[in-house]
């Protein structure tokens, strides 16, 4: 039995383990089964990788760029972005998966959540991206205060209007319901200290486009 956030084992002594997940790692198909996530990433082309298997299709460049350096598009709308003036360093996917035994094999889904990360995307700067049920999450890591604490981020929207809302960004779709949240993010530091100095800010707004310029405070 399967549900969003959940699974049930069989195990060895006829016994069930029912497990339920921080996040979701079931999507329904088009026949309408629960069908687990799989978020690691085969090449799509010769410019890009997609995910495997998901109800969001995402499709990250084989080098970073200024458009277009990772695509995420679902139900007939689809949202792109790259970074200006980004250094074109080569992607690097995570493909560790841990042999597990026990319990832990079913505790711990492997391709539900995978990551990626553009190393030296800027001076100083590498970009990591986080790829799940809940989307793409992007952490800027900064090697030292003096590395670079401001980026400008274009978007490209396709079947989504953008609107500004209480300093974060909501995407809606062409029956007006907001299918995504750009939202304003924090910090953290080496020691793990958290902060929300960081200014979401859209410096251009137009029908089929947007700029966001994100700036952490030193």
């Amino acid at each position: 039995e399967r549900t969003a956030d959940g699974k049930h084992f069989l195990l060895d002594d006829r016994s069930v383990l029912a497990v339920t997940y921080p996040i979701d790692v079931h999507y329904r198909s088009e026949n309408g089964d629960w069908v687990e996530y799989d978020n690691s990433f085969a090449a799509a082309g010769t410019d890009e990788y997609k995910n495997k298997g998901s109800d969001a299709s995402v499709f990250l460049a084989k080098k970073a760029k200024g458009s277009k350096t990772v695509t995420y598009s679902r139900d007939g709308w689809e949202l792109s972005w790259g970074y200006a003036d980004a250094n074109k360093t080569e992607l690097i996917l995570d493909k560790t998966s841990k042999k597990r035994s026990g319990n832990e094999r079913f505790l711990t889904l492997d391709n539900v959540r995978r990551s990626a990360r553009y190393d030296g995307i800027y001076d100083g700067v590498d970009l990591e991206l986080d790829i799940s049920a809940f989307g793409v999450k992007e952490n800027f890591v900064l090697a030292s205060r003096r590395a670079q604490s401001t980026f400008v981020i274009e978007y490209k929207l396709k079947g989504l209007t953008a609107e500004e809302a209480d300093g974060a960004v909501a995407l809606r779709g062409s029956d007006g319901e907001r299918v995504a949240l750009i939202e304003a993010p924090y910090m953290t530091d080496a020691a793990g200290a958290s902060s929300d100095g960081l200014t979401l800010a859209v410096t251009s707004l137009k029908t089929n486009s947007m700029t966001l310029t994100l700036t952490a405070d030193r």
